[in-house]
């Protein structure tokens, strides 16, 4: 029975302190790895500044076309905004803890920091190249396009044949992908007419 307990208390006694250990040794590793933290974190702000970048590229290409912008793509980039600013922050913590009298505490915290906040900027990274082709979306037409009153040209008739040209030739010129646009018919049918209207 004493061979039982001795054997249970060693075995407990060896996981505490292995567990002891690790902490311990965890603890002094960000004092004795402080300078490749901060590298590492400086190196990962700068790749996620660059997927920043050509995600903004993207965005502001959308923008221009009148397409919306994805909400988790656009909470990205301000979430992104707010770690490129604490790099900041912690490169000014940095200079001033140098100069500290406090300097191992100081030094012991922002490697901690930086060791973090570089896993949560490499999770944000690959994010982003997750989101591939999915950045922005066409909205849907919520208005309806206005087309040719009986009044508005002398003997003309609007027929519903027209406005449904009408309406494809407005689609195919918010279509990026359409470079050229023909209206061919004989003469007489209102082809003309049909592209003043859509010149309006």
């Amino acid at each position: 029975m004493v061979e039982i307990c001795i054997s249970v208390v060693g075995e407990v006694a060896a996981k505490v302190t292995g567990c002891l250990l690790d902490s311990i040794t965890r603890q002094f590793g960000y004092l004795f790895n402080y300078r490749r933290n901060i590298t590492d974190f400086n190196q990962q702000i700068y790749s996620l500044d660059r997927a920043r970048e050509r995600l903004q590229i993207d965005v502001d290409a959308a923008n221009r076309q009148g397409d919306e912008i994805y909400p988790h793509v656009q909470e990205w980039l301000t979430y992104v905004e707010g770690i490129i600013q604490n790099r900041d922050d912690i490169n000014q913590d940095e200079k001033k803890a140098s100069k500290s009298c406090f300097y191992l505490k100081s030094r012991y915290r922002l490697s901690k920091q930086a060791k973090k906040d570089a896993v949560e900027i490499a999770a944000k990274i690959n994010e982003a190249r997750d989101f591939g082709d999915r950045v922005f979306y066409r909205p849907p037409s919520t208005f309806v396009l206005p087309f040719i009153s009986s009044s508005s040209f002398k003997d003309y008739e609007a027929l519903e044949s027209r406005e449904s040209t009408f309406n494809q030739i407005m689609e195919a010129l918010r279509n990026e992908e359409m470079r050229m646009i023909g209206v061919w018919g004989m003469g007489g049918v209102g082809k003309t007419t049909l592209v003043k209207q859509v010149a309006k």
